[in-house]
């Protein structure tokens, strides 16, 4: 679901140091490598990835927390199909965290409302999910 947690500590200035399993790069790739020829075959079908970060998603939201960045280069497929979430360092407790200023909101679709200074919402989440799925979306 996500690489395993080790240790969490605040740091001077606000910030928070935390210390993650490492992931083999040869056994996951970045799931926005799904359209590479060199790539295309190491991935399943999308309905199958979209089904899995959803779980993942909805085991975050039942416990109030939020990721606020989920869109295709934070997902990690494994060779035998593992779905891994990465990149919390939006992620939080709904109502309490905030998008940070100057988020990328050209080259990462995002629904409305996910902009600089606002809160993340479990809404936004969810909605990140359809937004990387449909086939309609310009990336």
């Amino acid at each position: 679901m996500a690489p395993e947690l080790y240790a969490c500590q605040h740091l001077p200035g606000g910030w928070l140091m935390v210390v993650m399993d490492i992931i083999d790069p040869d056994t996951y790739l970045p799931y926005n490598l799904r359209n590479s020829n060199d790539f295309k075959e190491h991935f399943p079908p999308s309905e199958q990835v979209k089904s899995q970060i959803t779980n993942i998603i909805t085991t975050l939201h039942s416990q109030d927390l939020v990721h606020g960045d989920v869109h295709d280069s934070n997902i990690l497929v494994s060779k035998d199909d593992g779905i891994m979430l990465i990149d919390f360092d939006w992620s939080g407790k709904e109502g309490e965290v905030q998008y940070p200023m100057n988020i990328n909101c050209i080259g990462v679709k995002r629904p409305d409302g996910a902009i600089d200074g606002e809160l993340i919402i479990k809404q936004h989440d969810l909605e990140m999910i359809e937004i990387m799925f449909d086939e309609t979306v310009t990336r």
